[in-house]
């Protein structure tokens, strides 16, 4: 990482811990209320931690959290205890939650895994008497998974690589399963003598210790219960030697905190974690929107709708809009509405991130006398310092702001159908389009009779720009800011596409013929027919499947769709010239004739 910027225990606080209302205690050694009140009836069921469930409950009760406990099992829960725990804004949970077995940690896996696939962020406190470190480690593998069908290339069938069974160093195959690029070098160079041994080509030692690792987790890690898959992109964990371990997995945080500690806070000890973690300027920002939704309830959502009249029009236009797709259609009216709720979150949280900004960088201004330049890379190395970059997956310049221009002028297509700025790829040539038709144009529905258009329907007209893919980045965004690219996110990463002609500086539209009135299917897919040269040479029509892959925004789709207009609109004129234009040299101050 360039630099470091970390955040405050104060920022977390407000972001993640402040939201807090309640709290769960899930351990199978703490008794529930309903226990405790029929203690005396129930004498054969001592609860052997009913202090340390005192002492986290009245934690919980400092800071001001209703809190409650559950100790069954999760194979033993009913399907509405489990979403009682999911809906808990913290849960503090044992690891091991099956009596006398202390070996059995797929209960709280289990709950650790519903947590995760939730769509709300889950808070968790692991609370356990046993090492951190191995409860970190079994949560990863957990999260990640375990690829079963890795094995060896089928060249060493014949050889003893069959029985190899590798004894990698844990502390670096941990360290490669969560991306650091130089921990696989340091598995590889260890194992080499042992695949020199059975018989292993140099050029296979990369893949047969990829499918060992595999192997390794197999045999060590069966207790987690892991998927068969092998994913740790969406991980984010701690290093082995931090004093409150932590990891990070789609929505659920985990902290791991002993029991053995009596004097451990163990909202402290979260919020220590959350500290370790540093997700980043823009991520703390986005949290203390959340919740700041959260806290004004009805209000914001008053604010938002507007008056009776406003409420009845928007859904009269989500009720009759020519969008053939109910739901499309409501997304439209949704994302209408919203930037309401965007002016208000922009308004409630500009005084928060403002003040984080504000305070990175008055902590190392803008050297004085810089230059242009010297700005522009000052900026992006405070902008990289204030984000969670991984060390492992180092971010160069380049990418960063090809990746600020494809966020600035596309986004992800959501329609059913093609809209102005729709942005696809020709699968079978590669070449890609823009689409310049007027989105009232190419809405699918049946045309005026007696039009050219009720005659080919259900095909449909469209006009759309070719776009040439610039090879090398830097050369496009140079030329950003003179508006002939575009910067798209593409499946191998942001693309940027020249939409006028780079020595005219005009557009090239062509028509497309679509099928289907346009229609895009649940692949992102659609077909049409392009205008080419026949055989003969004559005019003829060639029907291909497009694949659409972003939408230009409304301000970027208009600017387009206006300079086609312009240029189609074009008025010739009849004038005689004299020669080559860089031939004749005007002079400029020649005297009037006589």
């Amino acid at each position: 990482m360039a630099g470091t910027s970390s955040c405050t225990k104060e920022e977390i606080v407000q972001a993640y811990i402040a939201p807090l209302r309640s709290a769960i205690l899930v351990d199978d050694g703490f008794p529930r209320y309903e226990q405790l009140v029929n203690a005396e009836k129930d004498e054969e069921s001592p609860w052997i931690e009913s202090k340390t469930a005192a002492r986290v409950v009245n934690m919980c009760h400092r800071r001001s959290l209703i809190c409650d406990i559950e100790n069954r099992s999760s194979d033993l829960l009913s399907k509405e205890q489990l979403e009682r725990i999911t809906k808990s804004d913290l849960v503090v949970l044992d690891y091991h939650l099956t009596p006398k077995d202390d070996a059995d940690v797929l209960p709280a896996l289990a709950i650790l895994d519903t947590l995760a696939e939730t769509h709300h962020a889950n808070l968790v406190i692991v609370y356990t008497k046993y090492d951190l470190n191995k409860a970190l480690r079994d949560v990863f593998v957990r999260f990640r998974g375990i690829d079963q069908s890795a094995d060896f290339p089928s060249e060493y069938d014949a050889t003893d690589l069959s029985e190899w069974d590798p004894e990698f160093d844990a502390d670096t195959l941990f360290k490669h399963l969560a991306g650091d690029r130089d921990a696989l070098k340091n598995l590889i160079a260890k194992a080499r003598d042992d695949l020199r041994r059975s018989g292993v080509d140099q050029k296979h030692f990369y893949e047969v210790v990829k499918a060992g690792v595999e192997l390794w987790l197999r045999k060590r890690y069966r207790h987690v219960g892991a998927p068969n898959r092998a994913d740790a992109l969406d991980i984010t964990r701690s290093a082995d030697d931090v004093a409150v371990p932590w990891i990070q997995f789609k929505n659920v945080f985990v902290a791991f905190v002993s029991k053995l500690d009596e004097s451990t806070d163990l909202i402290d000890a979260l919020e220590n974690a959350l500290l370790a973690w540093n997700p980043g300027v823009v991520r703390i920002i986005l949290s203390y929107a959340r919740s700041r939704m959260q806290q004004r309830g009805f209000t914001y959502e008053q604010v938002t709708a507007g008056a009776a009249d406003q409420q009845i029009g928007l859904l009269y236009h989500a009720l009759e809009s020519e969008e053939p797709d109910e739901t499309v259609r409501l997304r439209d009216m949704l994302r209408r509405l919203f930037d309401s709720v965007r002016r208000e979150l922009a308004s409630d949280s500009a005084t928060f991130g403002a003040e984080i900004i504000h305070d990175r960088m008055s902590s190392t201004p803008v050297p004085p006398n810089s230059t242009a330049d010297e700005k522009k890379r000052y900026f992006i190395e405070r902008a990289r310092e204030m984000t969670r970059e991984s060390d492992s997956q180092p971010v160069g310049d380049e990418q960063v702001i090809a990746s600020l221009n494809a966020f600035l002028c596309s986004r992800d297509f959501d329609a059913s159908h093609l809209w102005a700025g729709t942005v696809f790829l020709d699968e079978s040539s590669k070449n890609w389009w823009v689409c310049v038709a007027p989105t009232c144009e190419i809405v699918p529905r049946t045309p005026k009779s007696g039009t050219w258009q009720r005659d080919l329907h259900p095909s449909l007209p469209m006009l759309a720009l070719r776009l040439e893919v610039t090879k090398k980045m830097s050369v496009a965004l140079n030329e950003a800011t003179q508006g002939k690219h575009i910067f798209v996110r593409g499946p191998n990463g942001v693309v940027a596409l020249r939409v006028l002609d780079a020595i005219a500086g005009h557009p090239r539209p062509e028509t497309l013929i679509l099928q289907d009135e346009g229609r895009v299917d649940a692949d992102q897919k659609f077909r049409a027919y392009a205008i080419v040269k026949g055989a003969a040479g004559e005019p003829a029509l060639d029907a291909r499947t497009f694949r659409v892959i972003a939408q230009l925004r409304s301000e970027y789709a208009d600017r387009f769709l206006h300079q086609t207009g312009h240029h189609t609109s074009r008025i010739g004129v009849d004038f005689v010239s004299l020669g080559e234009p860089e031939k004749i040299t005007e002079d400029v101050g020649a005297a009037a004739p006589a």
